[in-house]
């Protein structure tokens, strides 16, 4: 698994997926709403009335510019002098105004998935991005009403501001400057996903759709361990840490160079102690009983990890993990995410990161 950041100023509402701005997005904008179809967009690829880039030079891209040069157009100019504002569709190819991104690296793009937020750079197709979110909803609301299965769920990770971001590859995730958004985000909050390992159509034997696994970490690890500290909490003597002691074959704090014989979760990576090892293990058991693993090949590629891949192999194997997992008190999803989420309007809000 992998973990890390925030800030920005003026946004741009995407709408997606063919659905409408909702109310509440409007009214919070600071300038009447330029509505743009996607059939316009792609006609001409500029949506109308669009605001000129700022000029370049020793003052190009300060806040006090951006705000001055739409003055001048008839829709935008009205309403408070802040940001510009302007709306085109998901699948808008127009030109970005210069500082728009900073060369690819800064999140130009986010979702919000019932207060939680998923970042992303430019580099991440935007497909991507809304698959990541939908598969966080579908987590959150596994019978799509709109209303969060575990309210409390929710509430702690708005608490601990959970977010999901996102970067095309490890390369650019490892250039990205982390250190400024570190000053105002918890970092222990924060989980990667990156693009190339998301794939909207699902798991296949050739690849599988790390979405599944990067968003239900964020969920447990913020979200479940701190809702239910006695239960899902990451430290020894929790109901699910002793579940995974079993598993293991024995309470064990530091990864060995052999697991007992008797262990079917047997996760090898050094670099992840023990309350990681406890999220790793809560991500096979509940990925398992949803049947993500069960397709063929897929035991080939993880037994050196996880040996029980199917609903049926947890129910009867580990018996622990498979009674927490379906207790309806914690309100766990009971079928695996699909990238298709139909309870909320999922958008995605352009960034300008200055």
């Amino acid at each position: 698994m992998k973990r890390i950041l925030f800030g920005f100023v003026g946004f741009v509402v995407v709408v997606s997926m063919g659905c409408s701005l909702p109310e509440s997005a409007e009214e919070e904008l600071p300038a009447p709403e330029v509505s743009v179809s996607e059939e316009e967009v792609s006609q001409d690829n500029q949506p109308p009335d669009t605001p000129e880039p700022p000029p370049q030079g020793e003052d190009a891209g300060s806040g006090d510019e951006v705000a001055e040069e739409p003055a001048a157009e008839e829709e935008t100019a009205e309403g408070p002098a802040a940001e510009p504002v302007e709306e085109t569709s998901a699948s808008s190819s127009e030109p970005e105004p210069e500082g728009f991104n900073d060369g690819g690296l800064g999140f130009t793009k986010q979702v919000d998935v019932f207060g939680s937020e998923l970042y992303a750079t430019e580099n991440v197709p935007d497909e991507k991005l809304l698959h990541a979110a939908a598969v966080m909803a579908e987590y959150l609301d596994n019978n799509e009403d709109g209303i969060p299965d575990n309210q409390a769920i929710v509430n702690v990770m708005l608490e601990e501001q959970a977010a999901l971001v996102m970067f095309r590859d490890e390369r650019e995730e490892s250039d990205f400057d982390i250190d400024s958004f570190l000053q105002s985000r918890n970092a222990d909050a924060l989980q990667n996903l990156y693009a190339e390992e998301t794939h909207p159509g699902g798991s296949t034997n050739e690849y599988f759709d790390a979405a599944l696994e990067e968003v239900l970490h964020l969920i447990t690890h913020i979200g479940y361990a701190n809702a239910y500290p006695e239960i899902w909490g990451e430290s020894p003597g929790t109901a699910v840490a002793q579940a995974m002691d079993i598993a293991r074959g024995g309470h064990i704090e530091e990864i060995p160079s052999q697991y007992p014989v008797s262990a079917w979760y047997t996760y090898d990576d050094r670099s992840c102690e023990y309350d990681c090892q406890i999220t790793e293990y809560v991500y096979w058991a509940l990925t398992s009983i949803l049947g993500a693993h069960q397709y063929e090949g897929r035991l080939d590629e993880i037994e050196n990890e996880w040996k029980l891949n199917t609903p049926e192999k947890v129910s009867a194997q580990d018996v622990a993990i498979y009674a927490l997992l379906t207790d309806p008190v914690y309100a766990f999803p009971t079928h695996l995410p699909d990238g298709k989420y139909a309870g909320i309007n999922i958008t995605i809000t352009k960034l300008i990161d200055k």
